[in-house]
């Protein structure tokens, strides 16, 4: 198949990290496989370039929803990017019309540049939904939600979700035999096997929370609960923060920490590229979301052996088994988080055995392979 992969950003997010696996498996496969991104220079590109035989394509174009939480500048500049796309779907349309895909996807829900693209092109057109949108990312569509839904109902062959929570989510727009649910897929590279020695080296028990830093991530909550164990007494713990600053919200977790007199208690390490390294320094790890779509972190924390503790919202509950694999607190309860939390620092036998029940429950169920073979297979079915 010639299949064409359009990303929705340059960064490396959760979503982009999915597309790169995805597309290095098809074209293991066999597939001619093209990755079309809005810039040229940016860190996906960078990753694409260590794939072999992956045809890379580049013009601008914007998302089709804004962030709500923004100021009427910005919000204006998204719908001026809204309009621009036309052009660019335009420019798109001349230089892939002799390319004869079969199949274009779509990586996000929040770009539409794809949908009526692949009408012109006499495309099948697949459409992955990777987020709640306004609950998860505060996000809003420039035409409203009901045109919106009412479009992508219209103008593609398939939706793509990435949990039950997301199906169940977008069911009460959308048709009900237009979906179908195909977990994310993580590659072997980040499993990593734990012996018992391994966790709570001294005693002291490290907890991580990875991913972007941004509203509905849940860190206040976790801030709150560390301090909430330190009122009860508790002082052999640390809390590592990784993820990149979105809007400068870091500062604000900052000041939350100088407030609290956590300094000695939450570092805050930034981006990290080697996250296995990371991971095998942490115990446990806390997913605190208010809405995970689907919760690649969550996988990928389990693949090092390590039970998550996470909230009870979104796909959460679809992966983590409370009280075998983890544990699942009320969402922005922190004091239940707290709970949670010295549960296990009381108890270094759980979080070994947990840890090791999360990773035998993670490697084989969401490996990269099984994801690339459902999507292949969601292809062929199209095609015929």
């Amino acid at each position: 198949m010639k299949i064409l992969y359009i990303a929705h950003e340059g960064k490396l997010g959760g979503a982009s990290k999915s597309l790169l696996t995805l597309v290095e498996h098809m074209s293991q496969k066999g597939h001619e496989v093209t990755v079309l991104m809005p810039f040229f220079r940016c860190e996906l590109r960078e990753q694409l370039e260590s794939i072999p035989n992956i045809e890379k394509e580049y013009i601008f174009y914007t998302w089709w929803q804004y962030p709500s939480n923004t100021g009427i500048c910005l919000k204006f500049a998204f719908i001026l990017g809204y309009f621009y796309n036309f052009i660019a779907q335009f420019f798109l349309w001349i230089k892939f019309r002799n390319k004869k895909y079969d199949i274009i996807h779509s990586n996000s829900s929040v770009i539409n540049i794809g949908a009526k693209l692949a009408r012109r092109l006499g495309a099948k057109y697949v459409w992955h939904f990777r987020e709640f949108g306004e609950q998860d990312l505060g996000l809003k569509y420039i035409l409203g939600k009901k045109y919106s839904m009412n479009y992508v109902a219209k103008h593609t062959d398939r939706v793509i979700f990435i949990s039950k929570a997301l199906e169940q989510y977008y069911h009460r727009w959308l048709p009900h035999d237009l979906g179908v649910v195909v977990y994310n897929g993580i590659k072997s590279k980040y499993l990593l096997k734990k012996n018992e020695e391994d966790y709570c080296i001294n005693d002291k028990v490290n907890f991580l929370i990875s991913g972007a830093l941004q509203k509905g991530k849940g860190h206040e909550c976790v801030i709150r609960a560390a301090h909430e164990l330190l009122d009860r007494g508790f002082t052999n713990f640390k809390v590592m923060i990784a993820g990149r600053d979105i809007c400068g919200y870091q500062a604000v977790l900052q000041h939350m920490v100088l407030d609290y007199k956590l300094l000695e208690k939450i570092e805050f390490l930034g981006y990290v590229k080697d996250i296995l390294t990371l991971r095998s320094e942490a115990d446990i790890e806390l997913v605190c979301s208010t809405s995970e779509a689907f919760g690649r972190v969550t996988i990928e924390a389990m693949m090092a052996s390590n039970p998550v503790i996470a909230s009870n919202s979104g796909a959460n509950p679809e992966l983590i088994e409370s009280g075998v694999n983890g544990l699942l607190f009320k969402c922005d309860d922190y004091v239940e988080l707290a709970d949670c939390m010295e549960r296990l620092m009381r108890n270094r036998q759980e979080i070994i055995k947990m840890g090791q029940l999360a990773y035998e429950y993670a490697k084989d169920r969401f490996y990269s392979e099984k994801n690339a073979d459902e999507i292949e297979e969601l292809y062929h079915k199209l095609l015929n």
